[in-house]
């Protein structure tokens, strides 16, 4: 083998070495700023006081078929030694014993109390007060020009 074939042999093998080593690094700076970006993304851990953290939560309360309350929140976390629960983002239903009523509450959180299955809202609250259709229609009630009975 002539002395310019091994020297252009030593070449290509030389680039072929520095492509592969730019590949690697590539592949290797790309699989850390993959990590990088998910780490970012990641949920906080849960404090150490908490049990549970679950999103979307729904119940209900009722006599026989008839629903007396719905409960929706989109956050519940469950604290340890306690026997109550954080609700989150709350809209809480009120139908009524009988089915008349169709009122609303929708707060930010409230401490629901699993053993007695009590809920307290604190800070500011808004209420939708609203009779049930069957009802009106029933009473004969009018409403005024803001939809008010």
């Amino acid at each position: 083998m002539k002395r310019s074939e091994s020297a252009k042999y030593a070449r290509w093998s030389a680039a072929a070495a520095l492509l592969l080593a730019t590949l690697t690094a590539g592949v290797y700076l790309e699989r850390n700023w993959v990590a990088y970006r998910e780490k970012q993304k990641a949920p906080a851990a849960a404090p150490q006081d908490v049990t549970r953290l679950s999103n979307g939560l729904t119940f209900s309360k009722g006599e026989g078929t008839q629903k007396i309350f719905t409960v929706e929140a989109s956050k519940m976390t469950d604290f340890k030694g306690k026997d109550a629960s954080l609700l989150e983002d709350v809209k809480i239903t009120i139908f009524g014993k009988r089915g008349e009523r169709h009122d609303t509450m929708h707060t930010q959180s409230c401490q629901y109390e699993k053993s007695g299955g009590n809920i307290a809202c604190g800070g500011e609250v808004q209420l939708g007060r609203e009779k049930s259709q069957s009802c009106d229609a029933g009473e004969g009630a009018r409403r005024d020009s803001r939809g008010r009975l």
